[in-house]
């Protein structure tokens, strides 16, 4: 049976944690439906909650609404047999993440990344991560960045230095900026020698309107299977083909062809 992977485009409702969650179970049980040999789903940026009204995330009853709904989520993936990327905020002591959660097919949910780069709207409710995580995926060693992370060299490079095998990049991004979107998505993959799945927000939030145009991009930087509308829905790439894609025979490969003694201030030279 072929494998597939899957980066899933949603609406979400700010705050309504119980229908963004019935949106992911429905997500995954139609795309269980329509490939049964998917293996893994990547959601976008703070789906179980909405990307607005963030002075909101610390009102009673909100961390234990998106518990329910990573718990929910997590046993739909062990009755379907397939494992998530999840966007939802993390609650720790004094202080709230972006994060994102790996819920796999046993059942199981942790938190694997915070984004380290927060926009202007955030930073009075949302403190940074400051740490990179490496999560064994049915696909290989996946590294995670959410939204703006995509725009900054250095995470990605840092993941593929540390051996990850694909990008995980999950997002809020919003329009007039799909041009940059699809930019950061594609170079991160091309910079690399690195696959990428990226899943964006489609709908509205407060004045906020998503992109959407998910998409699975080959370590080349060319785009396999996207959605290029605004429209909730899935696009999918069978593992095998997808890995073929990013192979860089008879072609440079940035990674391999570093020279890290010469990316230094002192050989800069001015005239």
């Amino acid at each position: 049976m072929e494998q597939y992977i899957a980066a899933v485009q949603m609406n979400c409702v700010v705050g309504d944690v119980k229908k963004n969650t019935d949106t992911v179970l429905r997500a995954l049980t139609h795309l269980k439906e329509s490939e049964r040999g998917a293996e893994l789903a990547v959601f976008p940026e703070m789906c179980l909650y909405g990307y607005d009204a963030f002075e909101h995330l610390s009102d009673p009853g909100t961390e234990q609404e998106i518990r329910e709904g990573l718990e929910q989520t997590a046993q739909m993936c062990q009755k379907l047999q397939i494992d998530a990327v999840i966007g939802a905020p993390y609650f720790s002591t004094g202080h709230i993440e972006n994060a994102l959660f790996y819920l796999d097919r046993k059942g199981q949910s942790k938190k694997v990344y915070a984004k380290t780069h927060l926009i202007a709207a955030e930073q009075s409710f949302i403190t940074a991560g400051d740490s990179y995580g490496i999560c064994q995926t049915p696909f290989g060693k996946a590294g995670f960045l959410i939204c703006w992370d995509s725009a900054f060299a250095e995470n990605a490079r840092l993941y593929r230095q540390a051996g990850a095998e694909l990008l995980i990049i999950s997002a809020a991004w919003e329009i007039p900026y799909q041009r940059q979107w699809k930019l950061a998505v594609c170079a991160r993959a091309f910079d690399n020698a690195l696959p990428v799945v990226a899943a964006n927000r489609t709908g509205k939030d407060g004045t906020a309107v998503f992109a959407g145009n998910s998409m699975i991009v080959d370590g080349m930087g060319n785009i396999l299977s996207e959605n290029p509308t605004m429209e909730e829905g899935d696009c999918k790439m069978e593992a095998v083909k997808w890995m073929d894609a990013s192979d860089r025979l008879d072609f440079g490969s940035q990674p391999e062809e570093l020279r890290k003694e010469l990316y230094q201030m002192k050989h800069m030279k001015f005239f």
